[in-house]
């Protein structure tokens, strides 16, 4: 069987497994969303063990819910090692305080979807990206923090 999706992609399936044309497909690309706060919810958090450092961390997944960037997906890492404790604190103070007042498994939170639907206000900046391998290097958005919904002092800091 083939199948196309009318842009000049063909698909063909059988028992031997799947042959996919991608020779006219364009790449994915994303334009970097401008710098300062936007309005967001929680919509996925995992525990990983970092592959860089070793360490407890969540791997959190935002959307932005309102402006010209609806519905963009943006991740950041809150990570549990010892160095980096302060700023994941600061970090979850400012959406789920609740957590600060006794011990809480950071697993657990995360596999029983605890926190999902937390809304929050994400301060946005853009770095310089170069892919590995090579390639031309891109903008792209790096969460710079976890802000507490609503409230004064939006502006970005320079």
């Amino acid at each position: 069987m083939i199948s196309g999706d009318g842009q000049g992609t063909a698909f063909e399936g059988g028992e031997d497994g799947l042959l996919v044309d991608l020779a006219n497909v364009q790449e994915m690309s994303f334009e970097a969303i401008p710098k300062g706060v936007y309005p967001a919810v929680l919509d996925d958090l995992k525990y990983e063990i970092s592959k860089n450092s070793g360490q407890p961390m969540w791997n959190a997944r935002f959307t932005i819910t309102d402006g010209q960037y609806t519905n963009r997906k943006l991740f950041t890492y809150m990570s549990f090692s010892e160095k980096a404790l302060p700023g994941t604190k600061r970090q979850i103070k400012q959406f789920a305080p609740e957590l600060l007042s006794a011990p809480f498994n950071a697993k657990k939170i995360a596999d029983e979807g605890t926190l999902i639907g937390k809304t929050v206000r994400l301060k946005l900046d853009i770095e310089i990206y170069k892919p590995e391998g090579g390639g031309e290097a891109q903008k792209r958005n790096r969460v710079k923090d976890v802000l507490a919904p609503g409230g004064a002092g939006d502006g970005f800091a320079s």
